[in-house]
């Protein structure tokens, strides 16, 4: 997660991969139209060397489930296969309700990963209309709640 309005927040899927919506472009089209094809995967420290400079929070799920909630994450938003080769191809846009995985933004895609993805487990409550990145904390019960690794 990004620091400073509204921020921003991807998920590791393995040690070596990290995903995210990353929006851009005229922001009208977050909310009206999406941005087509907007999900996108970057080697881990290809994507920390791109923001690093940005004030990045390393955020850590507590329990074990950050797993099972990156395997979904793959699975959902990147390749249905689990392969490198990307078949998914998720449009970014904030209008659709929180359990719609398609269109997506980036903190929603995160706290969706671990909603779906940790199976039985409360992990993630409720169903918030908008999750921002820097609010993302809240929004795990308290036994899970993911602790703060540090800024960069």
């Amino acid at each position: 997660m990004k620091s400073g309005g509204f921020g921003h927040a991807a998920i590791a899927t393995t040690n070596n991969y990290i995903l995210e919506m990353h929006g851009g472009g005229n922001i009208i089209n977050w909310a009206v139209t999406g941005i087509p094809n907007n999900n996108r995967q970057y080697a881990t420290r290809t994507w920390i060397n791109n923001h690093i400079k940005n004030w990045t929070e390393i955020w850590r799920p507590r329990q074990g489930v950050g797993s099972s909630a990156a395997n979904y994450a793959d699975y959902k938003f990147w390749s249905s296969t689990h392969g490198l080769k990307k078949n998914r191809h998720i449009t970014y846009g904030l209008g659709a309700g929180p359990r719609t995985t398609d269109p997506n933004y980036c903190s929603k895609m995160v706290w969706q990963s671990f909603w779906f993805g940790t199976g039985s487990k409360n992990v993630a409550t409720g169903t918030p209309a908008f999750i921002t990145p820097n609010a993302l904390p809240t929004y795990f019960y308290k036994s899970y709640a993911p602790y703060k690794v540090g800024s960069y």
